[in-house]
């Protein structure tokens, strides 16, 4: 059986965030941020104010940064993102979401106690919570429950 590809939607499939007429502003996940006690520290950059700052995409690879990109550095296994911030200024990105500041840099840094966690709550605003959308539905007992969330 053929798998659907991302060409070929759900047809009730809702656009993507990179489908909305207006890039959301870094402001609004500034102030998420510190309204969930993840902001340790908002470094300015720039010539314009952070809040102001429009978003185009979050991601936590360099390679992939494009313009008007959101950089969000995690402290891998084997690599440290933070190593990579420079490489994603220049690739275009607008802002930078660490755990420890990067000297030199002419955009604003976010920096955090935790990245993961604040990775987490970057991709959900970016994306418009869709978790909020989704429904739950428990299944319990002792007999059953393989066969009817099969079903």
């Amino acid at each position: 059986m053929e798998r659907p590809s991302a060409r070929h939607a759900h047809p009730t499939a809702r656009p993507g965030p990179r489908h909305r007429s207006r890039p959301p502003p870094l402001g609004d996940l500034i102030r998420t941020l510190e309204s969930r006690g993840l902001l340790r520290t908002l470094l300015p950059g720039g010539s314009r104010p952070p809040s102001e700052l429009e978003i185009a995409d979050v991601t936590m690879d360099s390679r992939q940064v494009r313009a008007g990109a959101l950089f969000v550095a995690i402290d891998g296994l084997h690599l440290d993102g933070h190593e990579f911030v420079p490489a994603a200024a220049r690739s275009g990105a607008v802002a930078i979401v660490a755990e420890r500041a990067t000297p030199g840099l002419r955009i604003p840094q976010i920096l955090v106690p935790s990245s993961r966690p604040a990775l987490a709550l970057a991709a959900g605003w970016f994306n418009g919570y869709p978790s909020r959308r989704l429904g739950v539905v428990g299944v319990t007992g002792t007999d059953g429950k393989t066969t009817t969330a099969f079903l």
